[in-house]
């Protein structure tokens, strides 16, 4: 260079400038805007994903009716895969115990954002791109649509929204924006023992932003009732709903919002809901 004093020069201006920006904090809206855009970005990952659980869920019921076990298994070990993602245990392990949805103690807190991002993630969504395939681990028949009948598994039964029939999208990771109104999850049983049923509902609803008034439709019956606070999202209760008087071995189970509270945007969040026999009365042998 011609000027080496020159050259200098513009090197401490530019190291000043430097030693500045580095100094001075970024301004209050920079921090906000990266902030919401981290937030719409968490979102919308959680979205995808929870599409992309969904298929493999679908596709795993159709590879096990059509009698597919190790298939429905490999679907089941990419789930198992993906879940962790969305702040949510394995399924396995979830099932381990079937009444792990009903256990005392306080729960964790709802994750704000996903733990971990599959390194295939670009994969993923391709495949959920029309003529994409859910899963590249295993093939089979079309999925299935979801919401048909779950197996019957002894006098009790735990169902989860995973399984159910929904009008509507479901996140898992914020179920509570699922019911907003005009929404339904259903589910069809089987193998029932004709008898008296109730519903246990594991739920929360915050005192704020949650209430209303819930209908639950099981075989011929209909219940409506006001969903009561458990103070906060974070905090989860038992409802318990019925009797339900079921004649044959196969019912359907509806439930749907009717009305939200006036101060509610969503009626609650439902993590899992137990069908269970009403015992019979001490000493005699009907229900």
């Amino acid at each position: 260079m011609k000027n080496p004093l020159f050259a200098f020069t513009v090197l401490m201006c530019l190291a000043d400038t430097g030693k500045l920006a580095a100094e001075e904090p970024a301004p209050a809206s920079l921090a906000a805007l990266e902030a919401n855009y981290a937030e719409d970005r968490a979102a919308s990952l959680r979205r995808v994903l929870a599409k992309y659980v969904d298929e493999l869920q679908s596709l795993e019921q159709s590879l096990a009716a059509a009698g597919d076990a190790s298939g429905a298994a490999r679907v089941r070990l990419e789930r198992d895969r993906v879940l962790p993602s969305l702040g949510l245990p394995a399924v396995a392990a979830a099932d381990a115990d079937e009444f792990a949805a009903f256990e005392e103690g306080s729960d964790p807190p709802m994750p704000a954002v996903p733990s971990t991002v599959p390194a295939d993630l670009g994969a993923i969504l391709k495949s959920l791109l029309p003529g994409g395939t859910a899963a590249s681990t295993a093939a089979g028949p079309a999925p299935a649509t979801p919401g048909s009948a779950v197996p019957g598994r002894g006098a009790k039964q735990v169902l989860r929204m995973a399984n159910a029939q929904l009008e509507g999208t479901y996140d898992p990771a914020f179920g509570f924006h699922y019911w907003s109104g005009g929404r339904s999850a259903s589910w069809t049983l089987s193998d029932l023992t004709p008898g008296s049923y109730r519903l246990v509902l594991r739920y929360s609803c915050d005192e704020k932003t949650g209430g209303g008034k819930l209908s639950a439709r099981f075989g011929s019956g209909k219940i409506e009732l006001e969903v009561p606070s458990t103070g906060s999202w974070n905090r989860r209760r038992e409802l318990v709903i019925g009797p339900f008087e079921i004649a044959g071995a196969r019912a359907d189970l509806i439930l749907e919002p009717v009305k939200l509270s006036s101060s509610a945007s969503y009626l609650m969040d439902l993590n899992a809901l137990l069908v269970q026999p009403v015992a019979p009365p001490t000493g005699t042998g009907k229900p």
